[in-house]
């Protein structure tokens, strides 16, 4: 009997951290965190520090995420759920990556660079991907892990969602930019008619002949 009043009181301690904020709490708070990266992070209408802004305002919030995935994957005894812990590194991995591509992607105008990094973009989204289906596939039992999956699985979709809207942004600066200098010597104009022969509103260079 003391035994069982031991895990009870232990599990009482567990829970009342675990439920203090829910999953979907957590969620609605990153659902517009997400739309300010994905709209603002490449606004050509924004300042630096607004589009930076937009950068830790995301992280912040993914912050606060990740505490409550790593609480709420464990299970009764304590022990986090590794396809829970790893599809959140996962994710972490690829809001990193985004955010980085997001900085490169300012400073660079010519198409070949943009391109590039919109690959990199759909590397990222790949890799995401993978990893949140993974996780979508795995079987949670206990309450609040079922909670840490949606949170984490919700994460994903948000980051694709960011994906999205920053190739949109790389596309429309791309389709803006300058078109590429011509090859040396191709920008010689041809000409309009036989230089041997004169202008007929000329006089002949040797009159009388």
């Amino acid at each position: 009997m003391k035994k069982q009043s031991i895990v009870f009181g232990a599990l009482l301690v567990l829970t009342s951290g675990l439920y203090a904020i829910t999953g979907q709490e957590v969620i609605n708070q990153l659902s517009p965190a997400a739309n300010n990266f994905g709209q603002n992070a490449l606004n050509p209408s924004k300042s630096v520090s607004e589009q930076n802004a937009s950068l830790v305002a995301w992280e912040k919030e993914l912050a606060k995420a990740k505490v409550f995935v790593i609480e709420n994957s464990k299970n009764l005894v304590g022990v986090k759920d590794s396809d829970i812990i790893n599809a959140m590194s996962a994710v972490e991995k690829a809001s990193m990556d985004i955010i980085n591509i997001t900085k490169i992607t300012r400073g660079i105008s010519a198409a070949d660079g943009l391109r590039a990094q919109q690959n990199q973009l759909a590397n990222v989204q790949r890799n995401l991907r993978t990893a949140t289906d993974k996780l979508s596939r795995a079987s949670m039992t206990l309450a609040n892990k079922k909670e840490a999956k949606n949170v984490v699985t919700s994460i994903g979709r948000f980051l694709e969602q960011v994906i999205q809207a920053v190739d949109n942004v790389i596309a429309a600066k791309i389709a803006s930019g300058r078109p590429a200098l011509p090859p040396r010597g191709s920008n010689i104009p041809a000409p309009s008619r036989d230089l041997n022969t004169p202008p007929r509103d000329l006089p002949p260079m040797f009159p009388g002949n």
